[in-house]
């Protein structure tokens, strides 16, 4: 999930990710609405929903929890799995046309620089 809500090979602040994260929450207000029996035709709204599900913002949870691993993988040693696998970059040799993939630790390359 946490690679859905950084749009996976988009920049952050793109069109794409946005939709994605608005697509996101709709789709959780819509289970929230499942789970507590409510309908739109109801007429409640998402912030008195959320409060009744006691339920957090999907899309900030899995940014949350993205920049938690994030930290959890710079600290560790060189040469661990997890390190070595978030770290790898697939792309050797010659380059496709346009602009580069995003990888996954670009988000943080972008906010902490280069070694984060």
């Amino acid at each position: 999930m946490a690679g859905l809500c950084e749009g996976g090979n988009e920049p952050p602040g793109s069109l794409k990710v946005k939709r994605q994260k608005t697509n996101i929450e709709i789709c959780q207000r819509k289970m929230e609405r499942k789970i507590v029996g409510v309908s739109l035709k109801d007429k409640v709204s998402n912030t008195a929903l959320q409060k009744i599900t006691a339920s957090e913002n999907v899309t900030q949870k899995a940014l949350i929890t993205k920049w938690k691993w994030g930290g959890h993988v710079a600290r560790q040693q060189q040469g661990r799995w997890a390190r070595e696998t978030t770290m790898w970059d697939p792309y050797i040799g010659r380059r496709t046309q346009g602009r580069p993939r995003r990888r996954w630790a670009d988000a943080f390359k972008l906010q902490l620089g280069g070694n984060w």
